[in-house]
């Protein structure tokens, strides 16, 4: 007897009032072993057809049966509702019984639907497959998809998703679904229909040359129509990489329209490929280019000078500096510069290669040869500057035979003299000496320790420079100094230890007042100070017993003055820029800074 000793007790006691269906029972349970589990559901349904009170006696009788089956008595409510469809209940849980619980390919649903107005062209199949990826692995499930045209001929899917389509057809696409349950092979399929309508399609026409691709046209066409090729637009003139090579121009020698097939390998455009447009199309353009070196000119204005030649080159060609220097009555040539005023040198060691037309401009300084001390006093030693341009370094041999007043010389066998050798002229008896405006300022100690040098004179040149170290330091009779407009700096000491030195004219170009610049000038009595100045450093007029005056502009560009500055001065009060109030200070007390106020007008 399948059915336990438990239950057995149970069919027994009902068999005076449900003998019949007990038997029913018993045969069902034999035939069908896995209705066990819901054996207790069927007894309950086999008892709805007798007294309530016969089955509250059974409750009362077998109390395991109550207690593991409270939902009986929802049963018992309903009863007379249940008494007509007990069995058709009954042969509804027998047949989930025999189904089983476990939910099989047989189950999963393929949803599709029949698709229509589909635009001809490229077209991902509209499907899903319910539970698929969670079912996959335990049934192995196998999804393919085909699709048939009117003609019952394949047509070609990707990735069982994505298939081309040609304009006013129907397909038909199958879905089929294959798998295996307990060995056994199991399928289902669906199958539905795609119409597709006649749709327009757009054909661009693209600039594509180097890095630079941008749709020039585009034309609509309807499905299966062509474009003629005398109505393809005409391809631009366009040099994309024109700037690749500087020095070159690019010419165009052919231009035609191409497409590129699936491996992006380019083909002119034909008839045939522009015939039975289905789909998008882009065209390209291609150019085949012819570079050519452009020549350039370098045109040379001597600024009142005799003419000079043109050169002509290109960034091929390497520009050398002219050998031949021009020429001007009374003046000796420095070089070629860029701006008309001759302030800025041509680097020939920088820019040897051209890449556009340009005029230089040649720097001239007055050639005192008649004037200057002979050439037999001094030593010449050529050199080039960093810009290219050549010059002579000026020494002495025998500095005891120069004495009295000295010119120095501007120019040398046709090239400027620039520099001199450091300490050129130190603890020399020159009494005054003349600097043209060829010398860089540069000439640390050249005149330091001249015990009788009372005046220096600079002429004017165009050059920034500064001047350097201690060039006059301890000149005890050097009385006045004017220096030129091209100084911006004067260095540590420049002047230190001129006693008699009363009057300097500082340049509107100085910025800077360095260390110690005129330290112990005994005699100097007033400082005007140019609003171009930005900084005077530590002692600068330091020891200067005589300066009372030390004058600053309303419009200064001042943005330091070393607390150290005025030590040891006559000035009892400075007047400073507004900006600059509580932001200097002074080491001697005695000295009043004040500032400028708005009505206050510039000294």
């Amino acid at each position: 007897m399948i059915l336990s000793t438990v239950r057995e007790p149970f069919f027994r006691a009902k068999a005076p009032f449900c003998t019949g269906k007990t038997a029913q029972l018993s045969t069902i349970i034999q035939c069908y072993p896995h209705l066990f589990p819901f054996v207790h559901i069927i007894e309950a349904f086999c008892c709805f057809r007798y007294k309530t009170k016969d089955m509250k006696t059974t409750c009362k009788k077998y109390p395991d049966f109550r207690k593991r089956f409270t939902f009986d008595a929802v049963f018992c409510i309903i009863k007379p509702i249940m008494k007509k469809t007990r069995l058709f209940l009954l042969l509804i849980l027998c047949m989930i019984a025999l189904c089983g619980c476990t939910k099989g390919p047989k189950e999963l649903t393929i949803v599709a639907e029949d698709v229509k107005n589909v635009p001809a062209g490229e077209y991902t199949l509209q499907y899903s497959v319910t539970d698929f990826e969670t079912y996959r692995e335990a049934y192995d499930l196998q999804l393919t998809v085909n699709v048939y045209d009117e003609n019952n001929r394949s047509i070609a899917v990707a990735n069982n998703r994505t298939v081309k389509l040609s304009a006013e057809k129907t397909y038909t696409v199958i879905i089929r679904l294959t798998g295996k349950v307990k060995n056994k092979d199991i399928s289902k399929y669906k199958q539905y229909t795609i119409e597709t309508i006649r749709s327009d399609h757009t054909v661009y026409f693209v600039l594509k040359d180097g890095n630079i691709t941008k749709t020039l046209t585009s034309c609509i066409v309807k499905d299966g129509e062509h474009i003629p090729m005398d109505e393809v637009p005409e391809i631009p003139a366009f040099y994309a990489q024109q700037n690749d090579r500087e020095g070159h121009v690019r010419t165009i020698v052919s231009s035609k329209w191409v497409y590129y097939d699936e491996n992006e390998v380019p083909h002119d455009l034909t008839q045939e490929y522009l015939s039975n447009i289905t789909e998008d199309l882009k065209v390209y353009t291609q150019y085949e280019y012819n570079d050519t070196v452009i020549e350039y000119t370098i045109d040379f204005d001597t600024r009142g000078g005799e003419a000079y030649p043109s050169q002509k080159g290109t960034v091929e060609n390497v520009f050398y500096r002219p050998t031949a220097s021009p020429v001007r009555d009374g003046y000796v040539f420095l070089g070629w510069c860029t701006d008309e005023n001759a302030t800025s040198y041509y680097n020939w060691n920088k820019h040897y290669v051209i890449s556009k037309d340009m005029t230089l401009y040649a720097a001239w300084a007055n050639n005192n040869a008649a004037d200057a001390t002979p050439d037999s006093y001094f030593i010449f030693t050529e050199k080039t500057d960093n810009y290219g341009n050549p010059y002579y370094v000026l020494g002495v041999d025998d500095v005891a035979r120069l004495t009295g007043d000295i010119v120095l010389p501007s120019a040398h066998n046709g090239l400027p003299v620039r520099e001199m050798i450091n300490g050129t002229f130190s603890n020399s008896e020159i009494t005054s000496v003349y600097i043209p405006s060829t010398y860089t300022l540069r000439i640390a100690r050249a005149f330091s320790n001249c015990g009788k040098l009372k005046n220096a004179i600079f002429e004017a040149g165009n050059l920034r420079d500064n001047l350097d170290v201690f060039a006059f330091f301890n000149c005890p009779l050097l009385e006045s100094v004017v220096l030129p407009d091209h100084v911006i700096t004067l260095d540590e000491g420049c002047f230190s230890g001129c006693l008699l030195l009363d009057n300097v004219v500082l340049p509107g170009t100085l910025e800077i007042v360095n260390e110690k610049a005129f330290l112990n000038c005994k005699s100097l009595h007033s400082v005007v100070l140019p609003n171009s100045v930005k900084r005077v450093y530590a002692e600068a007029y330091s020891g200067c017993d005589a300066l009372k005056e030390f004058i600053v502009g309303k419009n200064s560009s001042l943005q330091e003055i070393s607390s150290s500055a005025l030590n040891g001065t006559a000035v009892t009060e400075i007047v400073l820029p507004a900006r600059l109030e509580n932001k200097i200070t002074l080491d001697n007390t005695a000295i009043a800074i004040k500032y400028f106020s708005s009505e206050t007008q510039t000294e």
